[in-house]
């Protein structure tokens, strides 16, 4: 990590902005870095922004954000810090893209005198080797720009897919080497190489009904670096952001969850974007929460104002991930926020603590909601808080809920009563956050019976 680099590569386009940032820490889902890892910086203001940029801009309509990790050599995949990000966003009030290099000068593409114009840019991705694909919703087309010696050089612009035209197009994201676009006034999802190779169309349907007006798209893919699971798949938000699909790429099958069915506010679904084990984060900006489901789309948690998150945002416009590292930003009105993915425990409860004669085990009733995917040791301690039997170690359980009857060799009965014991279960993330956070939930005291 490199103090220099904390904040010096910024991109916020239409305004579309970059900039490193290092490291992170805190303890929840979602959990603000460390100071040793960011010298204190985890959000970005509207003052702090316009101070950046020479006060020649700010958040100004802010609409989309894309992070990335940078490599310094793409021949050989080689990185200068490998936990450095860059981070690109979207500002539609003056449909420009501004960025700095990294000695921090301040560069503006979009301007009047600028070959490249944009009109209602709406979302952006990319890669690692500084490829950068704008969705520019109000010219009907996908725009290319490439980062080459700290400045962002037009490549070329997407408007036909083998004589396929794009109409509003809303959405983009790149995976698995190609483009997938959220053609929104088509009801369809254009997936194509950059080169504007049309690889297929989507235009799913289940139940009587089908696509329509995608807003939001996010993908994983079977040959990206970094997916736990090779399942593929595409995620998308619909019909105004009230519905939210789930479409498998190896054999087409979909599921679809409605947004009444999650939330009762007067919101909508908005933004979605993916983690190392495929989980879904979806923003809902009137709402001001983000939701995560897992990858078969099972809602595990609400963050945002009075959820059980206990993360507050302002109006949550957009999320980004870095998979690698689970580093994540998320976009607001006026600001920006960094985090890494952490965990939680939620709903602990352990009963039952019962020891059989006959088979030399002790099992014990157990349920909790885990937020994460985490590694997880699980107990009884005793009065003296020494631990004393380990029903599981160093265990990896995935998000969702856990309810089990679980049992274990060892202890006789006498010990274990006069320990007047208690099970413990500690959960450690498996991301950046691992040294820093390790959530520990305690039963109150359990009274074993005998069979």
């Amino acid at each position: 990590m490199k103090l220099k680099e904390l904040f010096s590569l910024f991109i916020f386009s239409g305004t579309a902005f970059l900039f490193f940032i290092s490291g992170a820490r805190t303890g929840s889902t979602l959990v603000v870095p460390p100071w040793t890892h960011t010298y204190g910086f985890h959000k970005v203001t509207e003052y702090q922004l316009r101070l950046m940029s020479a006060f020649k801009t700010g958040f100004l309509d802010p609409e989309a954000v894309f992070c990335t990790g940078l490599k310094s050599d793409c021949d050989s995949g080689s990185t200068d810090d490998d936990d450095d990000i860059a981070i690109f966003g979207i500002n539609r009030y003056d449909n420009t893209v501004i960025y700095s290099t990294e000695s921090g000068r301040v560069k503006v593409v979009g301007k009047d005198s600028d070959t490249v114009k944009f009109s209602e840019p709406a979302d952006l991705t990319g890669d690692d080797c500084g490829n950068l694909f704008v969705a520019d919703t109000g010219n009907n087309r996908i725009v290319h720009l490439r980062l080459t010696d700290g400045d962002l050089v037009f490549m070329r612009e997407l408007k036909t897919f083998d004589g396929l035209e794009l109409d509003s197009p809303r959405s983009i994201d790149y995976s698995g080497g190609l483009l997938f676009i959220a053609d929104t006034g088509n009801d369809r999802i254009v997936v194509t190489s950059p080169d504007g190779k049309t690889e297929s169309i989507l235009m799913p349907g289940t139940d009587g009904s089908r696509l329509e007006s995608p807003i939001s798209v996010s993908v994983v893919s079977e040959s990206d670096d970094w997916v736990y699971y090779r399942d593929p798949f595409v995620a998308v938000a619909d019909s105004s952001g009230k519905r939210l699909w789930k479409i498998e790429l190896d054999n087409g099958r979909t599921t679809v969850v409605r947004y009444c069915n999650i939330s009762g506010r007067n919101g909508a679904f908005n933004a979605i974007d993916t983690d190392y084990y495929s989980n879904i984060y979806i923003t809902d900006r009137s709402s001001c929460c983000i939701y995560k489901f897992d990858r078969n789309l099972n809602h595990i948690i609400t963050l945002g104002k009075g959820m059980e998150g206990g993360v507050d945002f302002d109006e949550a416009r957009d999320i980004s991930i870095n998979r690698r590292f689970g580093q994540v930003v998320v976009l607001g009105g006026k600001g920006l926020r960094y985090f890494w993915v952490g965990t939680d425990l939620l709903h602990f409860n352990a009963s039952g603590l019962c020891y059989d004669n006959k088979a030399g085990k002790c099992s014990v009733d157990i349920s909790f909601l885990i937020t994460e995917h985490s590694v997880v040791d699980i107990f009884l301690e005793d009065m003296n808080g020494e631990e004393r039997l380990y029903f599981a170690r160093d265990f990896l359980l995935p998000g969702g809920q856990f309810d089990k009857r679980i049992e274990v060799g060892g202890l006789d009965p006498v010990t274990i009563e006069n320990y007047r014991p208690r099970l413990v279960a500690v959960a450690k993330p498996t991301y950046s956050s691992t040294d820093y956070i390790a959530i520990t939930r305690k039963s109150s005291r359990l009274k074993p019976t005998f069979r």
